[in-house]
């Protein structure tokens, strides 16, 4: 049985410096997750936002089951800029020309999670072997999005087209039929269809190719790990404008974590909804309104409220909620007030902030 605890302290410029300390070490955990930026819609900065921060979404994953020179985000809003600030000691090391990977997984394109990688040192850094994937509709996926987004003059500076040789795309087109697949000893990201991952399973030694991610295509070499070492990242499409991804990471021993923001929630989940979720160590999932306000003025938009929240971790065994995607209007008594909200009918609920950790064993 895994254990889960969030740590959060009431000190925000004590908080954020523990996160790029903890960042900067050797992770021995199981999972663990740094809430870079855990607001919705817009970053934000007013005293009465203090305790929770204003940094749009970017989360950060580690773990002893990931290669130690891979850095592992979930899109990258304002967040993104003090994370790439605390990866000072892997960008140096991307300079003396060590081998790194950076992976970014985007839940969908919307400005609040694409505008801070143009402000790490990341994209401008040639011998940075990028991985990004993320799902993609008509014409637009993962590339088109910073090709014509957050990398386009007159929007930014410098184009993607100057940068653009060193990332590695992946489009997700139907999220519910393939896995991502994750080794320690492969600085890589493998894609396999579910069908085939499910008939390999009854096999405890089945084996799986997964090709490095590299700047260079002579280094793009395949390696051949086991199966059950792997850590697991199953999709599923959530209800919001525009194609929208949420995320479960299932860890060797099967731990799983659940990353489902900008999703609107509703008084019946889908039992594949249900079945994407159920069994998670932790939640994150988006609770921007309170119901009144969700049934008045922003039922269609793509959010969620604490009335729906409850419903659904009543429907799912989990440890742990962690309620995300704070509305920018939000004080931070009144992300109290949400949070103590859906308290009620789940006790173990906590509102995530910036510079949070998340750790699961």
């Amino acid at each position: 049985m895994s254990s889960v605890q969030y740590l959060l302290d009431p000190d925000l410029v004590k908080r954020q410096q523990s996160a790029i300390e903890y960042v900067q070490s050797v992770c021995e955990d199981t999972l663990s997750v740094v809430t870079w930026g855990t607001r919705g819609s817009k970053d934000v900065c007013a005293p009465n936002k203090m305790h929770y921060g204003g940094n749009t979404t970017c989360w950060e994953l580690r773990s002893k089951h990931f290669h130690p020179e891979l850095k592992f985000y979930i899109d990258a809003g304002g967040g993104m800029q003090p994370a790439g600030e605390a990866a000072g000691s892997f960008i140096g090391g991307l300079l003396r020309g060590a081998d790194h990977l950076v992976l970014i997984g985007f839940t969908h394109y919307h400005w609040d999670h694409i505008v801070g990688l143009p402000f790490t040192g990341f994209p401008f850094i040639d011998r940075t072997c990028f991985g990004v994937f993320g799902p993609k509709t008509g014409r637009i996926g993962p590339k088109e999005a910073l090709e014509q987004g957050s990398l386009k003059k007159p929007f930014f500076p410098v184009p993607f087209q100057e940068i653009g040789h060193h990332f590695d795309f992946k489009n997700i087109n139907q999220p519910t039929t393939i896995i991502g697949l994750l080794h320690k000893d492969v600085l890589g990201i493998e894609w396999i269809p579910k069908i085939t991952y499910h008939h390999k399973l009854s096999n405890p030694e089945a084996t799986i190719d997964i090709k490095r991610i590299h700047h260079n295509p002579e280094y793009r070499k395949k390696t051949k790990v086991l199966l059950r070492e792997c850590v697991k990242i199953f999709m599923a499409p959530t209800f919001h404008p525009d194609s929208t991804i949420s995320y479960t990471f299932e860890m060797p021993a099967g731990e799983r974590f659940v990353f489902l923001t900008d999703h609107e929630l509703q008084e019946s989940v889908s039992q594949s909804m249900l079945q994407h979720i159920r069994g998670a160590s932790c939640i994150v999932v988006d609770c921007q309104y309170k119901f009144d306000e969700y049934i008045n003025m922003y039922t269609g938009w793509g959010h969620g409220c604490d009335k729906y929240v409850v419903n659904l971790a009543k429907q799912v065994q989990t440890e742990m909620v962690l309620l995300h995607h704070h509305d920018p209007k939000r004080t931070d008594s009144g992300v109290d007030s949400i949070a103590n909200n859906v308290a009620k009918g789940f006790p173990n609920t906590l509102a995530a902030g910036d510079y949070g950790v998340i750790v699961v064993k």
